[in-house]
């Protein structure tokens, strides 16, 4: 039908704004944003009180703040978590040189209440086999026995008189330092021939008998950790296996990383406030082989 009348075409616009619009953005960032603030305020809550303070003092003051840091303060910043700080550092490190101070005079202790030979030679033998050095784990006092007969009969864990004497001169200095030690037996890299025997028994045989001696001096149980057969799983001459040096007995008095577990001269007991902190594992462990 076209009769001139005009033909109007009317569009209707479809407003798509429930679901594709950007009201639902604006939720969501508050709730991103309430959750952040629920998770700030966990974080301060764990928190000790020293360190709530500091937090706040940012808040109040964030230049301020900035310009005045307290040392030891805990890291706030987009990292989080505390982080160790210089200051903590250098006394750690401090600590560290004045462990190594009190080690240091109770190595000239030990070496002064060695004594002289007074011209005896073979006691003189013994004192030249003593080694009393600092190593990266702490003091190390070694029974070198070296060539020939020194501390112990021939393949055998008897301590010789002579040796017997000296080691409890040593004991009493070992004793008086109230410090944890390691006793441990070596050997050399040559086979064992006697009889049923061998390096691990042997050298676990002979720690026990300089043990016994430490004990009889005085020195607390309580104070030695742990009783070793090494064999020659750590040996002295590296290079050479069968070297006669490696045959030893050592007693290892270990760095404590600052706070160190004294014991009482008396019971053996720890003293009072005393506490006992260390990067290594001082626990005592299950001997390796048993001969108390």
């Amino acid at each position: 039908m076209n009769d001139g009348t005009p033909i109007i075409i009317k569009k209707k616009k479809v407003s798509h704004g429930g679901h594709h619009g950007g009201a639902w953005k604006v939720a969501y960032a508050d709730f991103v944003t309430a959750m952040m603030a629920f998770f700030l305020v966990m974080w301060i809550m764990g928190l000790s009180p020293e360190d709530r303070k500091i937090v706040q003092g940012y808040f109040n003051d964030p230049m301020g703040f900035m310009k005045s840091t307290p040392k030891g303060a805990p890291n706030i910043g987009p990292s989080g978590g505390r982080q160790a700080s210089s200051a903590a550092l250098a006394q750690g490190e401090a600590t560290r040189r004045a462990e190594e101070s009190e080690l240091q005079s109770l190595q000239k202790e030990i070496k002064s209440a060695i004594g002289s030979s007074d011209g005896d030679a073979q006691l003189l033998a013994l004192m030249e086999a003593i080694e009393v050095n600092i190593t990266p784990e702490g003091l190390e006092l070694e029974f070198v026995e070296g060539n020939g007969v020194v501390f112990f009969e021939l393949g055998s864990a008897v301590v010789r008189p002579q040796a017997r004497s000296i080691i409890t001169r040593v004991a009493t200095q070992l004793r008086a330092s109230g410090r944890l030690m390691f006793v441990d037996g070596h050997t050399d890299g040559r086979p064992f021939t006697g009889g049923s025997s061998d390096n691990k028994l042997l050298s676990a045989q002979r720690a026990q008998s300089v043990y016994q001696i430490l004990r009889s001096a005085g020195v607390p149980e309580a104070q030695v950790l742990d009783i070793r057969g090494r064999g020659d799983r750590k040996l002295k001459i590296v290079e050479d296996p069968n070297d006669a040096r490696n045959r030893r007995v050592s007693i290892l008095l270990p760095f404590l990383g600052g706070e160190e577990k004294v014991m009482d001269d008396v019971d053996g007991t720890p003293k009072e406030g005393a506490k006992f902190t260390s990067p290594i594992d001082l626990k005592p462990q299950k001997p390796e082989l048993s001969h108390r």
